[in-house]
């Protein structure tokens, strides 16, 4: 019994020393740790928690506006509907300086070649305008081509005395074949931001329209598919660059609808952080605005604002401030006329300066010819063509029906001057000449959308004769021609619009009236 009751006694013994070094061992640990408390202007409460972070991340703004403009093909002037870019930019400049961290500008390109003015300053005038009126970014796409990318790469180029852009050009799609990396002289994207909004606006061209340009003028290049860059960019900008809002501003578009394989409706599809947010359209010449529904999320707007200064394209943007969700949207085009806004007269000023620097190489005001009969655009090629035939002495004669654009038609009693020619032709084509024989024109005649020389007629082609052809360099370089086939190539090195307008300077001359059988 005195054993059991020792053995008992140094058992709790130890167990009392084991719970002893247990308590001093905690002692200390806590001791290394000890507690701090924050100064009173440190302490938060719980319903407080993380709300600083996001005020901070919050947005300014509760929407966002967005104007565009596309295909102005140099039409700066006033016309007799009151369109012209002093209006339109004095608009843009009103609504961006009432709301400045409500408004965005974009340009999506073919701006430059299509009037006398314009064409005769590569585009400058227009340049100069667009910097005051102060866009936000502008797209380089096929007609920005017609000079050859010097005269692009000359807009950014310090040491040219091309006038130089302030303003982003975007060119995501536009790769160098010899690096297969994008042109150096263009950016994917731009960043802006509007009331703490961070957006990014991607810009891209069609890229079948690499076979609206002259070919020698894109030598070297290539337009990949628009649309995997495009996915592949929304989520850089999104993940990486911390981007709320992305745009896609692209020189591609659709006519009456939108069918289910149109490059608007493969960019809805887009989902996450790979989706898109409002897109830009041009170079179809429509002018539309639509939304195109998505599954769970808010519809897609899409805009074109017609072309030659028409209309302005407009999309809104409704956004939660904490979120910087995008609620809902809206989108519409905006007509052009006098009602629309003043004349804005420093615009004025930059468009009268230039037409003084041109007048002193060419009086785009001479008058040519006063037309004796209607004369619609299909009749004027016919007569046209025939032009080219005669002063490149060739045998026959061949153009695109798409060679002839504006100014028509041409009315009776209308006096037609120089810069009404640049209208009508308004792209700087020049002429060529080769020979092919009757087998290869009877292979050309067979393709859609050319005017031939009136004695063009393939039941009297031998197909072993040689023939001298015409053309404008725009077909002539084309593979898929037989021009390169020829013989005897020749680059008259002559404008075809110079052409017209020495053979409309004869009726004058003749004291005739410049009358066409329809």
């Amino acid at each position: 019994m005195i054993r059991r009751s020792n053995l008992f006694n140094k058992l709790f013994i130890i167990l009392l020393l084991i719970f002893s070094i247990f308590i001093f061992t905690s002692c200390d640990l806590v001791e290394k740790a000890p507690l701090e408390y924050p100064d009173n202007d440190q302490i938060i409460g719980d319903d407080d928690l993380g709300n600083e972070d996001e005020q901070e991340d919050q947005i300014t703004i509760d929407y966002l506006d967005i104007y565009s403009i596309n295909d102005l093909h140099g039409a700066i002037e006033e016309d007799e509907y009151g369109r012209g870019l002093a209006r339109i930019g004095n608009f843009l400049i009103e609504k961006k300086t009432t709301n400045p961290d409500n408004t965005v500008i974009l340009v999506a390109g073919d701006m430059f070649q299509g009037t006398a003015i314009s064409n005769l300053t590569y585009g400058g005038v227009v340049v100069e305008a667009l910097n005051y009126i102060g866009i936000d970014a502008f797209t380089i796409v096929n007609h920005e081509f017609d000079w050859g990318v010097q005269r692009i790469i000359d807009l950014i180029d310090e040491k040219s005395s091309q006038v130089k852009v302030n303003f982003p050009l975007l060119g995501a799609n536009i790769y160098k074949i010899s690096t297969n990396q994008r042109a150096e002289w263009v950016n994917d994207y731009v960043i802006i931001e509007r009331g703490g909004l961070k957006i990014g606006i991607i810009g891209v061209i069609g890229d079948y329209q690499i076979n609206s340009i002259t070919a020698p003028y894109v030598e070297g290049y290539k337009f990949l598919n628009p649309v995997p860059i495009i996915k592949s960019l929304a989520f850089e900008l999104r993940a990486n660059k911390n981007v709320d809002v992305v745009i896609v501003l692209a020189h591609d578009g659709d006519t009456t609808n939108t069918p289910s394989d149109s490059f608007n409706r493969k960019l809805s599809y887009l989902e996450g952080m790979y989706s898109v947010d409002a897109v830009i359209n041009a170079h179809t010449h429509y002018y539309y605005d639509r939304t195109i529904p998505r599954q769970n999320r808010v519809e897609l707007p899409v805009v074109q604002a017609g072309s030659s200064g028409s209309h302005i394209g407009y999309i809104r943007l409704n956004l939660d401030k904490k979120t910087k969700k995008i609620t809902s949207v809206s989108v519409d085009t905006i007509q052009v006329g006098y009602s629309l806004s003043e004349n804005n007269p420093t615009i004025l000023e930059i468009i009268e300066k230039h037409r003084q620097e041109v007048k002193k190489k060419l009086d785009i005001d001479e008058a040519l010819a006063t037309a004796g009969t209607y004369i619609s655009k299909d009749t004027f090629a016919n007569w046209a063509v025939n032009v080219m035939k005669k002063y490149s002495k060739a045998d026959f004669a061949v153009v695109n029906s798409g060679a002839f654009r504006g100014g028509f038609p041409i009315r009776q009693n209308e006096i037609i001057d120089v810069q009404r020619v640049y209208q009508f032709m308004p792209f700087d084509n020049v002429v060529l000449t080769c020979k092919l024989t009757g087998r290869q024109l009877r292979l050309l005649a067979r393709n859609s959308g050319f005017v031939f020389s009136s004695n063009f007629d393939v039941n009297y082609l031998v197909d072993y004769k040689e023939y001298t052809i015409a053309t404008v360099d725009y077909l002539f370089y084309k593979t898929n021609y037989e021009f390169l086939n020829g013989r005897e190539i020749t680059n008259l090195h002559e404008y075809f619009r110079d052409y017209l307008i020495l053979e409309l300077k004869t009726y004058k001359q003749q004291n005739k009236l410049f009358s066409l059988d329809k």
